[in-house]
């Protein structure tokens, strides 16, 4: 049976090619920031312990890589695989018309959320890829009903809980996704199935992730002392009540009080607290230092939480809707990025105005996450009143990318764009696949003769 290459799903293969062949000759070998230089070193010596403070599956990544190729700089194009690999999938899968689908591939693919962002080797890429190539496998298992791509799917799915801490809140709609793959949908089976498996599944997820980092962590820095000491500061600031024990040697000594927490808290971010006051931790604590930190936050959760709330309510307004919030972060690391790459030939020159464009203030709305929120909201209205059907594994990476949005009420330190990455990336083929259904509906139908 012959096929016809230019009409058949193949093509997005050359789009793929033709995508990374851009990100390649703009931006290879990628930019390495504060914290890949971190984990790069301990991947490359030996001698370096792998620490717990960024996932250790990134540093094991990076040897991998290195092992089978001879050049870590080649995780670059593992990272282009997950996003724009799973970006392919999703839409080859949703879009019934091919020549359709290709051009929402390189517009969604060049566009300067993924353009300016894919260049960079942070967990938040390959966290928000290995969701995007998950569901991509999640719909072709759909399709042609292979129980192996769904098993393949929760290897991707696993590999994004080892990558992010509150990636849990991403996997929970997966979870429910794999029962109703396992037991069936209701009628077929009751609720309570559905939530015993659910819970089975979810478990197995995280104390498969704890049991493997816990195997490839060789020293404990313990990460959750940023997030507890800026909500314990945080409800201090708004209780008027100094909240943390004598535990910390800076608190011990009196150089950090209810007067200097005041000055360097601030919704918006951590980073004042801890870089810019007289805590200076230096995010090396003792186990004990630890547990009276963690102490301090469940006393303060139990004693002040209606000023641990204000406090996360306040952190959750800036990081959805802070103006500007990525653009600026977003302009800054590429301004050091441009310095960082060659400029390759006249292709290169217009890659790079394409660039210096998407930053431009008018593209400030793609910053805003209160933007991606709308397209939310718009594809439940249109499943809602326009009866758009969407299918079980779309279903799910909606209400992942949604529930890890809203995670950031109780986990989050920062408002940085990057930390919505899976949020507003799967969002954008959702959105416009719905726009896509909606348009042929109503406008491009067939007028009756």
């Amino acid at each position: 049976m012959r096929v016809n290459f230019l009409n058949s799903r193949w093509l997005y293969l050359l789009t793929f090619m033709l995508l990374t062949w851009s990100y390649h000759h703009m931006f290879y070998p990628g930019y390495h920031v504060t914290d890949t230089q971190w984990q790069l070193g301990q991947a490359s010596n030996p001698s370096k312990p792998v620490s717990d403070w960024h996932p250790p599956i990134e540093t094991y990544s990076w040897k991998a890589i290195s092992a089978l190729t001879g050049n870590t700089d080649n995780m670059f194009f593992w990272n282009l695989l997950l996003v724009l690999g799973g970006l392919g999938l999703i839409l080859s899968s949703m879009i019934a018309n091919v020549d359709w689908g290709n051009f929402l591939y390189l517009i969604i693919g060049l566009s300067p959320t993924y353009f300016v962002l894919l260049p960079y080797f942070h967990k938040d890429i390959p966290f928000a890829g290995s969701l995007m190539f998950a569901t991509g496998l999640l719909l072709y298992s759909e399709e042609f009903k292979n129980r192996f791509l769904v098993f393949l799917a929760g290897a991707f799915l696993f590999y994004a809980l080892l990558l992010r801490h509150n990636g849990l809140f991403a996997i929970i709609p997966f979870c429910v996704y794999l029962t109703f793959r396992l037991v069936g949908e209701p009628p077929k089976s009751s609720f309570k199935q559905i939530a015993i498996w659910s819970v089975a599944i979810f478990s197995f997820f995280l104390s498969s992730a704890n049991l493997c980092n816990w195997a490839m962590t060789k020293r404990k820095m313990y990460p959750a002392q940023m997030q507890f000491i800026y909500d314990v500061a945080g409800a201090s600031y708004y209780s008027n009540d100094f909240l943390f024990s004598k535990t910390l040697p800076n608190i011990r000594n009196g150089l950090f009080d209810l007067s200097t927490l005041k000055k360097s808290y601030s919704p918006d971010s951590a980073y004042s607290l801890f870089f810019a006051s007289d805590l200076n931790t230096g995010f090396i604590l003792t186990e004990e230092e630890f547990k009276s930190v963690r102490h301090d936050w469940w006393h303060m959760l139990a004693t002040h939480p209606l000023s641990y709330a204000r406090h996360r309510l306040n952190c959750f307004y800036s990081f959805v809707s802070h103006q500007g919030d990525g653009h600026e972060i977003a302009t800054e690391d590429y301004e050091r990025t441009v310095q960082y790459f060659e400029i390759r030939g006249l292709t290169g020159i217009l890659l790079y105005q394409y660039a210096e464009a998407a930053l431009g203030s008018s593209f400030d709305w793609l910053w805003n996450k209160c933007f991606y929120l709308c397209l939310y909201l718009f594809v439940i209205l249109a499943v809602r009143f326009f009866k758009i059907r969407l299918s079980p594994a779309v279903q799910a990476a909606y209400w992942s990318g949604l529930f890890y949005l809203f995670s950031y009420l109780v986990i989050g330190v920062s408002y940085q764009f990057k930390y919505a990455l899976w949020s507003t990336m799967i969002i954008m083929p959702i959105a416009i696949s719905t726009a896509s259904h909606l348009i042929s509906r109503y406008i491009l139908k067939p007028v009756p003769c």
